[in-house]
C-alpha cells in the first residue's frame, strides 16, 4: 500500500485527482482490511488501480495539449 500510495502522490501533481474516489476507496479498505481475504481484496484493488493511472497516463501523453 505505501509503494502505491507514492506512486498516486506522483500522479496526483501531474494528472490531477481524477481518480481520487478510486484512491479512497482503496485506502478505506487497507485501513480495515486484516484477513486473508481482505488483503486479497486490497490487492486486486490497488493493481485495478494501477490500471487506471496507466490508462489515464498513456491516454493524456497520446494528446495533445499545448497548455
Amino acid at each position: 500500500f505505501r509503494a502505491a500510495s507514492q506512486e498516486y502522490a506522483a500522479f496526483k501533481l501531474r494528472y490531477g485527482a481524477r481518480l481520487q474516489r478510486e484512491w479512497d476507496d482503496g485506502a478505506h479498505l487497507a485501513t480495515y482490511a486484516q484477513s486473508a481475504d481482505g488483503l486479497r481484496e486490497l490487492d486486486r484493488k490497488l493493481s485495478q488501480f494501477r490500471v487506471q493511472m496507466r490508462a489515464v497516463k498513456e491516454a493524456k501523453d497520446r494528446s495533445i495539449d499545448p497548455f
